[in-house]
């Protein structure tokens, strides 16, 4: 065989194809197909598939529609809305169900179900294909308006009924704690009355973009849908009135009635008499004089009932311890007692109630209500009498005379009774006031000795007449004094029934001279 020498270098791969250089490029051809395969197949076929569908991961509101024909979809949507129904949630756990029957409901999902199609569809990312897509449409939708209205008027959830009740807001407060001897403001009631106009608004609003539930409780959404309290917790004003309130009450007002007992108006007294208006407190001021005069009863003898010990028909004797006859009676009016000088009381009571106490006296206490920061806020005040006794008795107040040291007029006897040491010491005849005239006639109680002159004129409407030895016992003329002009010598004790005074106790000059001596000045005097 003959032999082709290798005069132009080239090996036989090269001539025929099959060397080295020829396999590489086969390589790469190979690669290249197969990576347009891949192009093609991850971008093409997901293009194509898509191009009728909705893409994966699309969600129409809570329905996932992903790789579903415009019109699976809207089948699927329909259903759906065929059985459509709005559920609401109120206060206290109040509910609405609203069915699409009740409403003559109806729902077009066409043209917005495929314009979200189309827009979907406008734009391809294979990068984004994969994520959640929500897609919000816009139905058009048709119900009975009058119905709703009649629906949601009717319903529990605004008229109560079924267990439901229906609650009205109330506004915070302020308001006196008897623990606490202060104001404390209470927390507004929110209430579940609704403002159903709003409510009406919030449903139209839902029902047009087909919304299954609504929470109204949630305030942060829908804010206006109930009733509000006027006043909040948090609002100055309630703060402003807690201050002032509190500025008024935290007091004690103590008077000293005696080195042993004390009359008290505590918070729990004040704050029945106060109230708070256009930014300022207010005092009911028939409150705070009837509680004085409360108090000045309590205190008050003056023209009570007393009982004492009557020595009618006994004799004076130097011999104290000789017995003498006695009876208890008893007897009212006259002026003597203790009476509490009444208007005086009530306005140092009214001053006491609107002093200024430092706000850190206040605030002291009612961070720490101890006896020693209480004691901060007492307002001692001295009462005022206008009349007076001879002792308090706090056990027996009608028992404030001297029992052993008193005077005793008998009309009865027509007798005088000076009482010393629990014995009579001097006794003497009278001529009292003639009882026939009621003008004239003397009258009965327990007086006290207000002045004594040796000289004095007795002045009426027909008469004035100078008299000797007076001895004042009340304050409309009435006192014992001498009277010359009666017939001493012939004196019986049925005189006065016709030679009666103008009122006054007569007495023998002599008498007089001796009564005026020994009846001392406030001293009781019995007249009976």
């Amino acid at each position: 065989m003959k032999r082709y020498p290798k005069t132009h270098g080239t090996d036989y791969d090269s001539i025929s194809g099959t060397g080295k250089g020829s396999k590489k490029k086969k390589i790469f051809i190979a690669l290249g197909i197969t990576l347009l395969a891949a192009v093609i197949a991850v971008i093409v076929i997901p293009r194509v598939y898509y191009s009728n569908r909705w893409y994966a991961n699309t969600y129409i509101g809570d329905e996932n529609v992903s790789g579903m024909t415009l019109n699976a979809s809207k089948s699927k949507l329909y259903k759906v809305y065929d059985k459509y129904k709005l559920e609401v949630k109120g206060r206290d756990d109040g509910s609405l169900v609203i069915e699409k029957n009740d409403i003559k409901y109806n729902i077009d999902i066409e043209a917005t179900v495929k314009e979200q199609f189309d827009r979907q569809h406008s734009g391809f990312s294979l990068f984004k294909l994969n994520d959640r897509k929500n897609v919000e449409i816009n139905p058009t939708v048709s119900y009975d308006k009058d119905a709703l209205k009649k629906l949601v008027k009717k319903s529990s959830l605004v008229k109560g009924g079924d267990g439901y009740n229906i609650v009205k807001p109330k506004s915070a407060s302020v308001s006196y704690s008897d623990d606490k001897k202060g104001y404390e403001i209470v927390k507004e009631v929110q209430g579940n009355k609704i403002v159903v106009k709003n409510l009406l608004a919030e449903l139209e609003k839902a029902l047009d973009v087909g919304t299954e539930s609504m929470d109204i409780s949630d305030s942060s959404k829908y804010d206006d849908i109930y009733k509000k309290p006027a006043i909040t917790s948090d609002s100055q004003d309630i703060k402003d009135e807690q201050d002032a309130m509190n500025a008024a009450v935290l007091r004690w007002i103590r008077f000293k009635m005696s080195d042993e007992t004390t009359e008290e108006a505590s918070p729990d007294d004040i704050n029945k008499w106060l109230t708070y208006k256009n930014g300022k407190v207010k005092y009911d001021t028939q409150a705070v004089r009837d509680w004085m005069e409360v108090l000045c009863l309590k205190y008050k003898t003056l023209g009570g009932e007393r009982t004492f010990k009557s020595y009618s028909g006994a004799l004076a004797t130097a011999d104290a311890s000789s017995k003498q006859k006695t009876s208890v009676v008893k007897i009212s009016g006259g002026d003597y007692g203790w009476c509490l000088d009444y208007e005086n009381m009530v306005s140092k009571f009214q001053r006491a109630l609107k002093k200024k106490i430092k706000s850190s006296k206040r605030e002291a206490y009612i961070s720490d209500p101890s006896d020693d920061n209480k004691k901060k806020l007492v307002i001692s005040r001295n009462p005022v009498y206008s009349g007076t006794a001879y002792v308090q008795n706090f056990d027996d107040k009608m028992k404030d005379y001297d029992e052993n040291n008193y005077t005793e007029v008998s009309i009865a006897d027509q007798m005088v009774y000076v009482i010393r040491n629990g014995k009579v010491a001097f006794s003497c005849r009278c001529i009292t006031g003639l009882p026939s005239d009621p003008e004239r006639a003397t009258k009965t109680g327990v007086y006290f000795v207000k002045e004594h002159k040796k000289d004095n004129i007795l002045t009426g409407e027909n008469y004035k007449t100078p008299v000797r030895d007076w001895v004042r016992i009340s304050w409309t003329g009435t006192g014992f004094h001498e009277a010359h002009w009666q017939n001493w010598a012939s004196w019986s004790k049925d005189m006065y029934k016709v030679k009666g005074s103008h009122g006054c106790i007569n007495l023998s000059p002599q008498d007089a001279d001796t009564i005026f001596d020994m009846v001392k000045y406030k001293e009781a005097v019995f007249v009976h």
